[in-house]
């Protein structure tokens, strides 16, 4: 394993406020030394990025938007935010444009939900207080998988098929 440079533990930490050993090694394996230093510089405009990091704006910019884009990065309506907790981290860079497909991220990513996972008894003995999941998004099917199942009928003011059962 490569050693890890301060600064990802920096932006980890900035991140969550639990030691988690594998967000560092997803940041790394995300974002290059320019990169994470604009990461660290989050919440902040692009100008004022571009200025700390003596950096030209077009340059912060575009590497905003691949941060953006790998779903480190977030734009407000004050300027750019790092994404600010696992979940979001998990499913942000998780569900980037397939170009971004990488394996072994994927490996990261799996390691980093296990290893949340893994002291939950503990952090629960702790008194800790742990948010319920809550179900935010539904599988809808394409509408010819599931045509020819009785029951279901298209609808005529919605161009996608409506379940009736």
């Amino acid at each position: 394993m490569d050693p890890i440079e301060p600064i990802y533990l920096e932006i980890a930490k900035k991140i969550t406020k639990e030691d988690n050993r594998t967000l560092p090694r997803v940041l790394k394996r995300i974002a290059n030394l320019e990169q994470a230093r604009i990461l660290r510089e989050l919440p902040n405009t692009l100008e004022a990025i571009a200025k700390a990091l003596a950096v030209d704006e077009n340059v912060a910019e575009k590497d905003l938007q691949y941060l953006f884009e790998r779903g480190l990065a977030t734009r407000g309506r004050k300027g750019w935010n790092l994404v600010n907790n696992l979940v979001l981290v998990k499913d942000f860079v998780g569900s980037a444009h397939p170009k971004y497909d990488d394996l072994e991220l994927f490996d990261l990513l799996r390691e980093m939900s296990l290893e949340e996972s893994d002291n939950l008894t503990e952090r629960l003995k702790n008194g800790e207080k742990i948010p319920p999941v809550r179900q935010v998004m539904r599988v809808v099917p394409k509408w010819r998988t599931i045509q020819d199942i009785p029951g279901v009928l298209p609808t005529r003011s919605h161009p996608g098929p409506r379940i009736c059962l």
